[in-house]
């Protein structure tokens, strides 16, 4: 099998996107934000309206709906990392990179 040699410019997209990423958003690119809102839970809700909540009567219809999601985005983040891999992008920059993906 011929193999080709290595492009002098491999991986530049992939390094220049995340890059991008960093300019724009800052230190937040890929990380939390510090102001986190707090949320009630529903069963609070429920108890202070007097109502039962029905453990997971909420996600009954959209479970399908969410693995296919999960799936796309198991086969999205993975071609992610085959295409970095195969770029040689530094695995901290990935990491950040993925991270912000997930949290999309």
């Amino acid at each position: 099998m011929n193999r080709r040699e290595r492009r002098a410019n491999a991986g530049a997209k992939l390094q220049s996107l995340i890059q991008k990423e960093i300019e724009k958003k800052g230190e937040k690119a890929f990380g939390d934000d510090q102001e986190e809102k707090e949320y009630k839970y529903l069963s609070e809700e429920y108890e202070e309206e007097g109502q039962q909540d029905i453990t997971d009567s909420d996600f009954e219809e959209t479970d399908s709906e969410d693995e296919f999601e999960d799936e796309e985005m198991s086969q999205r983040l993975e071609e992610i990392i085959r295409q970095a891999e195969k770029a040689k992008v530094s695995p901290s920059l990935l990491f950040m990179f993925v991270l912000g993906q997930l949290i999309r």
